[in-house]
Parts: C-alpha cells; sequence; structure tokens
C-alpha cells in the first residue's frame, strides 16, 4: 500500500507487535508499511538509508546500560517505567523466566522484570541477527518512541499510548512532523488487525520513522556509545526539536 507523504530521504520505523514487527517507510513522497514475523523479512523489504527501532541493540557485561539510564533521566517520573533496563547476553538465551530471574539476581544482583522477559525473544532475534550481520549497523540504530513524542512536542506527554487520550495525543504530535500523519495512520489501522498490531505500535513505528528523517534533529544517550562483546553499540536515538 503507497500514499503521498511529507517529503522525507528513505527512512523507515520498526516496532515489535503481536504479529512480529511492523516497518513504516517514507521514500521521498511515497508511503509504504510492512508487518513480518521476523526481523529479517522487514529488513529485507525495506530500502531505507536509515532505520530506527524500539528494541534494545548491544546487551551489556553487566546491567544496567548507560544509555538505559540516561534515557530514563529525559522521562517524567511516570513515564520512566516505559524504557526497561537491557539484561545481559547470558540472561537473554535463558529457556525460562524463573531461570533468567535467578540468573540475574545470583549473577548481577538484581532480578529481571516480567515485562523485560516478554520482549526477551525479540531482543535476543534482534541482536543475534546483528551479531550475524555487522554490516545492518550501517543503517539501523536503536531508538525510543516516547523519547521522540517527547521531543517533537518539546514537552512531557500527558497520557499514557494505550488510551485513546493518549492515541490522540500522540497522533497531533506526529502532525508536527508529518502532515499527512492522521491519513497515513487511517490507512495502516483500516488495513491491518489488532490481533496482529496494536494502535499504539503504528504509531510508534511512525515516530520512529519520521523521526529517522529529522537528521538535524536526532540525539542520542549517551554522546559516545560503549559497545558490546560482540561491537554492538549500545545507543538509544531520539527526535528532539528543541
Amino acid at each position: 500500500m503507497v500514499l503521498s507523504a511529507a517529503p522525507l530521504k528513505s527512512v523507515c520505523g520498526i516496532d515489535g507487535c503481536r504479529g512480529g514487527w511492523i516497518g513504516v517507510q517514507f521514500n521521498g513522497d511515497a508511503f509504504d508499511w510492512n508487518i513480518s514475523q521476523s526481523l529479517e523479512s522487514v529488513l529485507s523489504w525495506t530500502s531505507a538509508e536509515k532505520i530506527l527501532i524500539d528494541i534494545p541493540l548491544g546487551l551489556p557485561d553487566v546491567p544496567p546500560r548507560a544509555a538505559d539510564l540516561q534515557a530514563q533521566a529525559l522521562l517524567p517520573a511516570k513515564a520512566k517505567s516505559s524504557i526497561f533496563h537491557t539484561p545481559a547476553w547470558d540472561i537473554v538465551i535463558c529457556d525460562d523466566y524463573a531461570t533468567a530471574n535467578e540468573q540475574s539476581k545470583a549473577k548481577y544482583g538484581r532480578g529481571i522484570s516480567v515485562q523485560s522477559w516478554n520482549i526477551v525473544p525479540k531482543i535476543k532475534e534482534a541482536n543475534a541477527l546483528l551479531r550475524d550481520n555487522p554490516k545492518l549497523l550501517e543503517r539501523l540504530l536503536e531508538a525510543h518512541p516516547e523519547l521522540c513524542f517527547n521531543g517533537i512536542k518539546r514537552t512531557p506527554l500527558r497520557f499514557k499510548k494505550k488510551t485513546e487520550e493518549g492515541k490522540r495525543e500522540r497522533l497531533q504530535v506526529l502532525e508536527v512532523v508529518l502532515p499527512r500523519a492522521r491519513i497515513i495512520y487511517e490507512s495502516i489501522k483500516n488495513a491491518t488487525r489488532r490481533r496482529e498490531v496494536a494502535l499504539d505500535d503504528i504509531l510508534d513505528a511512525m515516530v520512529l520513522a519520521a523521526s529517522a528523517g529529522k537528521e538535524n534533529s536526532l540525539k542520542s544517550v549517551p554522546d559516545v556509545p560503549l559497545k558490546d562483546a560482540a561491537g554492538i553499540p549500545m545507543q538509544i536515538h531520539y527526535c528532539d526539536l528543541g
């Protein structure tokens, strides 16, 4: 499905969803989207020069990552929980939550939350893919939608993203950088099933794509990232219109 969109260079935003991953791409004046069970498929689909993805890239030897702590510090208190502490690789590859939680407590002095464990399969998938294909790092960057929304609005969001008020608020913020955001959002919404992709997943992927196109307003924490044992930078990007 292709629609007209704001003129951006070839960029893409990717977010995890119930059906796997959703990618939203802007290529010049064209707009497209894709849902696939595998991240590799979405990355093969997109021709984007720059891709922002909402999943931790780079796993610390000893948690927490500096990127997670610094990103949390940029959010208001009520939104800090949207950024989880990224577990170490040896925790990510555990077979079940109980084992991962106990091993994390014993080795790192703190357990792993259920919320973090729920996205572990996607963390493992993304980082395993990067370890096997390091050239992806030339165009794939970790980002965080809530930081992007806040940075575009220039003030903290008022409502949680799962609420109707939160969806409306985020759509209004998107229209600041993407005038046809409402048309694009409704198009994806009407063409997809909620059992595959939640409405906030669509908005998150859209804001990541729009942020990727705002190169001069793209910031990161930390400024100079540490790299994990596989050489993957541990750095969170976000749009900040200042």
